[in-house]
């Protein structure tokens, strides 16, 4: 497979590129690093991919790592003072325009335990590490933390990031550009796979692989998957909507669909919401156009309604 090296192969988000190319010119152009940056958005949607294009395209070493519950503050320390410091002198200063700078790329940053977080704050703010035996200097590195959840971060934490982008969801076209950049189909294929791919890359790749070990797009006639992307999960979410014809609790659809909350929320509430299929509203969950499509409060019989306007007549 072939990936994107640098932002001039990069495929979409087209309006993060400009800022992010700005951003690096000006971290060339100054002989300055290239500042903290916070990477957010869907799982799947490259993150960490881009964390190494932003690596990779200002020339700087990477050191990818993945966040966890055992990041003890020792642990987060020896990953800071095992950063190699050829061509840098006391104090940090860089004596030599070879003197690598380091990028440090952390997926899932939100995954770390609450008591770490701290830990994190000197290294960022001012390149210097506090552990055990004191106080230790660091050479030039920018950290790009990966995160599904930056809400889940404390404040104090994000601020040291001064860089946020969201990572956003992919249009077909552009998830067709990266499956012909990465595997032996024609346009038409790639663009029938990135119109059911969720708008996630990592989706994309997967059915790839998978139409083509099932040997064409009847792959997604077999395991029922329509021509938007939807699942059977999907469907069925809906079809429990239109049958109470009302908004409804998502304990509600769990219970009537004999499936887990977590998973509705994290599997299929998501993209059922960027297709306009679905709404949240104060009422619960309910098919988008609902609250100006229905009337609202109970439902009138209005058979009823004119024998009791007859039976007031009469009696008048």
């Amino acid at each position: 497979m072939r990936r994107p090296q640098d932002l001039s192969t990069y495929v979409g988000q087209s309006e993060l590129k400009p800022i992010l190319e700005a951003e690096i010119k000006a971290a060339q152009k100054g002989g300055k690093t290239f500042r903290h940056a916070l990477l957010y958005g869907s799982a799947g949607c490259g993150k960490s991919s881009l964390g190494r294009v932003i690596s990779n395209t200002l020339g700087y070493q990477t050191i990818q790592i993945c966040a966890s519950k055992d990041w003890t503050p020792s642990r987060i320390a020896q990953m800071f003072l095992e950063l190699p410091i050829p061509g840098y002198g006391p104090g940090g200063v860089r004596q030599s325009a070879n003197a690598p700078r380091y990028c440090i790329i952390v997926d899932e940053i939100h995954a770390m335990p609450s008591t770490s977080y701290e830990s994190l704050y000197h290294p960022l703010e001012d390149q210097e590490c506090y552990h055990q035996t004191g106080v230790s200097w660091l050479p030039d590195f920018c950290m790009i933390g990966c995160t599904t959840s930056p809400s889940s971060l404390p404040k104090p934490l994000r601020d040291r990031f001064p860089l946020h982008f969201r990572v956003g969801l992919y249009q077909p076209v552009e998830l067709a550009q990266i499956l012909t950049n990465q595997f032996p189909i024609d346009q038409k294929t790639a663009l029938e796979i990135g119109k059911r791919s969720r708008g996630v890359p990592r989706v994309a790749i997967n059915y790839a692989e998978s139409v083509l070990n099932y040997g064409g797009l009847d792959y997604f006639t077999a395991v029922n998957i329509d021509d938007m992307g939807r699942t059977p999960l999907d469907r069925a979410y809906l079809e429990v909507l239109d049958r109470i014809g009302r908004p409804a609790s998502i304990r509600t659809i769990g219970s009537m669909l004999a499936e887990e909350v977590s998973v509705l929320q994290e599997l299929v509430e998501p993209f059922l919401l960027s297709i306009g299929d679905l709404q949240i509203t104060p009422k619960g969950r309910a098919r988008l156009g609902y609250e100006t499509n229905q009337v609202r409060g109970p439902k009138v019989d209005n058979d009823v309604v004119d024998k009791l306007l007859r039976h007031k007549t009469a009696a008048a």
